[in-house]
């Protein structure tokens, strides 16, 4: 048999290893975002939304969004800028989906970033 004081320190050692552990996993999930976001500012100018992937589906977006409501390249940078600023174009996206900032274009509910950046995009034509 072990010794019953040795094996209850075992087991103590073990669970504070584990939870101090499990507060360690919990602390970085709660600031990963923003620090990811601190590392670099991909993005986090209007000038990037140029280099994204979806950059052509966007800009058609942007052709319906002008023809609905025109605006000037300057009224949509005036709105666009502060949102890209918080952390980048997908950031911003996340942002306007959780907050429900949503605009509908034919039918269907598009973040408000993503229609500004759509905007900016088709005004550069």
């Amino acid at each position: 048999m072990t010794d019953a004081v040795a094996r209850s320190s075992r087991i103590t050692r073990r669970t504070f290893g584990v939870a101090f552990l499990a507060g360690a996993a919990w602390a970085g999930a709660e600031t990963w975002p923003r620090w990811a976001f601190w590392q670099g500012s991909a993005g986090a100018s209007a000038a990037a939304l140029n280099e994204l992937p979806q950059a052509a589906a966007l800009k058609a977006l942007g052709v319906r969004v002008l023809a609905a409501t025109p605006a000037t390249r300057a009224e949509i940078e005036a709105k666009l800028g502060p949102r890209l600023a918080e952390g980048g174009y997908d950031a911003a996206v996340a942002r306007d989906q959780a907050n429900g900032n949503l605009i509908a274009v034919d039918g269907w509910l598009i973040a408000e970033t993503t229609t500004l950046a759509a905007g900016w995009l088709a005004s550069a034509a």
